[in-house]
């Protein structure tokens, strides 16, 4: 069996894991240290080619991109979680129940298998919505809706919202 190489944008990601980790722990001592090691070594190995590319050679231009569309990005998927919740939270608290439940299926146009993940785990986080499947062909994902009554187009927009920001960061 032939190692794989490590790339050199994975080993910039170990170490800002590590640092985060290490920001994050509050203690210097050697065992806290030698967790955050294995952890964030672990962490950019299995990352490194769903969410950055398979051929992809580091550069700073890009890396410094896909960091500033992440965290970009992080404050709109906050607010779309809240407003999703704030939704599923009337519709618990009022004395009738009007939910209109359904499944559409959403065509996706990221190319990589990370970006499709990561859409559907943003539909499944987002509060009354969930992904049920993702097609073989990773094209479509089959989103169930505790509330379509504003119409199944603009439950579509607003996946189509999560799909770009998440590509800004992922392709």
């Amino acid at each position: 069996m032939v190692p794989m190489p490590f790339p050199s944008g994975a080993l910039v990601l170990f170490f800002a894991l590590f640092a985060v980790w290490m920001a994050l722990c509050g203690s210097v001592s050697p065992d806290f240290a030698l967790a955050g090691v294995c952890v964030a070594f672990l962490i950019a190995r299995v990352s490194w080619r769903p969410f950055f590319g398979r051929y992809i050679r580091f550069s700073l231009g890009a890396f410094s991109r896909r960091l500033f569309a992440l965290v970009s990005f992080v404050p709109y998927f906050l607010f779309a979680m809240v407003k999703a919740s704030w939704d599923v939270a009337l519709q618990a608290f009022r004395p009738e129940l009007s939910i209109s439940p359904g499944t559409f299926i959403y065509k996706t146009s990221p190319s990589s298998k990370g970006s499709i993940v990561a859409l559907a785990n943003a539909v499944t986080l987002t509060p009354g919505t969930l992904t049920v499947d993702i097609t073989h062909d990773r094209r479509s994902l089959l989103v169930h809706a505790l509330i379509m009554e504003d119409g199944e187009e603009a439950l579509r927009d607003e996946v189509r919202k999560l799909e770009v920001g998440i590509a800004r960061f992922t392709e």
